[in-house]
């Protein structure tokens, strides 16, 4: 006979209904009633956008995305202690994120927050977390420095901080995230090069680091990307030098954006390698040369810009 779930004992459901109950209450504007299922008569397990573990009947997410709410988010979420997906984005939350995320260290692995209205800085009891394995914190309104201890969240495979005022470097030992796959953090204040060893995450797909105050030559070797990059896009920024021959290693491109830099030299041969390019956009910057006849290989290109150059 098989055993039924066990509900959680009355002091663990008392105190995450209490947290539960506190979140509703900071939600200022609920236009869609999205949480009028979130009452005392029914369980909670029973409510929408809560997901709850079938043996422990623990809530181990909360799924909120896209519901046009509006307030803030109050600390009491620390105590859904099983919780490991929290989903708000895409709301109109706004106010800090909660300095007590860190108690959620023993469970959180997905943390999305994206398309709001939060201020301050990113907790740094976020460093905790350790298990995360994906953080989108895009387009709010963050300030202070990047966190690179970050590079202590070594299941992390989606890292999107970008469209925020955060300022700061790129951290040089970054090539500790050996599952990131996707990594983007256009739109923000950061500074600095790029980290070479960058390119020993070999397992990127897409890497967006367009920002104006990022600067510096390219890495010169991209090799250990060759076999999952897909997207490159590193434009308006003030990168400079020449564009490594090596990128011609990554033949799963099909997006390459360098545009509005100051890349200069020729366009590398290894261009032709690119068969699965449909994508590039080179224009304004002081490229020169001849444009390489190994782009008629590139038979999937759709798009190509080249623009605002001294090529001949």
């Amino acid at each position: 006979m098989a055993a039924s779930a066990s509900p959680p004992n009355s002091s663990s459901a008392n105190l995450t209904l209490t947290a539960l109950l506190s979140f509703k209450a900071a939600i200022s504007f609920d236009p869609t009633g999205f949480l009028s299922s979130w009452s005392t008569s029914t369980p909670f397990c029973s409510w929408q956008g809560i997901l709850c573990s079938n043996s422990s009947q623990q809530v181990e997410g909360l799924l909120l995305d896209s519901k046009q709410l509006v307030g803030q988010v109050p600390h009491q979420v620390a105590d859904l202690q099983g919780l490991s997906y929290l989903n708000m984005s895409n709301n109109s939350l706004d106010g800090l994120i909660p300095t007590r995320v860190g108690e959620l260290a023993a469970t959180l692995t997905h943390f999305d927050l994206s398309a709001n209205n939060f201020l301050g800085n990113i907790p740094p009891s976020l460093a905790r977390c350790t298990l995360l394995k994906y953080i989108d914190l895009n387009s709010n309104s963050l300030t202070g420095n990047f966190p690179a201890y970050i590079t202590n969240f070594t299941q992390l495979g989606y890292f999107d901080l970008s469209s925020n005022d955060i300022t700061g470097e790129l951290p040089s030992d970054i090539w500790l995230l050996s599952n990131l796959q996707f990594f983007q953090v256009h739109e923000t204040l950061i500074t600095g090069s790029i980290p070479a060893s960058l390119m020993n995450c070999s397992n990127l797909v897409w890497l967006d680091l367009a920002n104006p105050f990022l600067s510096g030559p390219l890495p010169s070797d991209w090799t250990n990307l060759a076999a999952t990059l897909q997207q490159l896009k590193l434009m308006d920024s003030n990168l400079y030098g020449v564009i490594p021959p090596s990128l011609g290693n990554c033949t799963f491109l099909t997006a390459r954006s360098l545009q509005h830099n100051s890349f200069l030299g020729d366009i590398p041969d290894s261009f032709g390698q690119l068969s699965r390019l449909q994508d590039v956009r080179l224009f304004y910057n002081h490229l020169s040369g001849p444009i390489p006849s190994s782009i008629t290989n590139c038979t999937l290109l759709v798009y190509l810009q080249l623009s605002y150059n001294n090529l001949s």
